[in-house]
């Protein structure tokens, strides 16, 4: 099991009513509910991805900022590509399960435009991110660049890796095209 940790986030409801669809649900049922008054400060529990990731879209939400929102992919040098990119992630996965589009089509932006964050190292993660969170432009990124650079993504796949990430990419590839070229069978 993972660790649990308590994290706490002070908002105003009115700003995360705003922002996402999520927030809209669960402070529009509490408000329903009739279970505190106009002022009171009220606390919700709820699972986030990561702290980075949570702490990132709260920036972005108060200063509508792209700077913030990324902050925390550049103003660390030291992350390695990986690292950026597994934050991007987490941010992006993050904005999709609270229903904020904006911010995850800035993380598909991103990554679509960030020549150096597409390598042999990140490409699955980035595409099945971008299939979970249903980011149509981000897959079509992340096809074109696969099958531009089929021969030597697969060539540099260690052998122990190869065949496993090749299924797995081929799946992808797979599910992209039936999903966004070929049209739905109508019944």
């Amino acid at each position: 099991m993972p660790k649990q940790t308590l994290w706490t986030f002070h908002a105003h409801k009115s700003v995360l009513v705003c922002c996402s669809g999520h927030f809209r649900e669960l402070l529009s049922e509490k408000s329903k509910s009739g279970t505190t008054g106009p002022w009171e400060d009220e606390k919700y529990d709820m699972t986030v991805r990561s702290f980075d990731g949570f702490q990132a879209i709260m920036r972005f939400v108060y200063t509508a900022d792209e700077r913030q929102l990324f902050k925390t992919v550049d103003a660390n040098v030291d992350l390695t590509c990986r690292e950026k990119v597994a934050t991007l992630i987490e941010i992006m996965m993050q904005a999709h399960e609270l229903g904020m589009g904006g911010v995850q089509r800035l993380c598909a932006k991103r990554f679509c435009t960030s020549v150096t964050l597409l390598s042999e190292d990140t490409i699955l993660k980035i595409f099945e991110a971008s299939v979970q969170c249903e980011e149509d432009t981000l897959g079509m990124y992340c096809f074109s660049w696969a099958l531009e650079n089929w021969m030597p993504l697969v060539r540099g796949w260690s052998s122990e890796v190869s065949e496993k990430n090749t299924s797995i990419l081929v799946g992808l590839v797979r599910g992209f095209v039936v999903s966004e070229i070929v049209p739905p069978v109508s019944q």
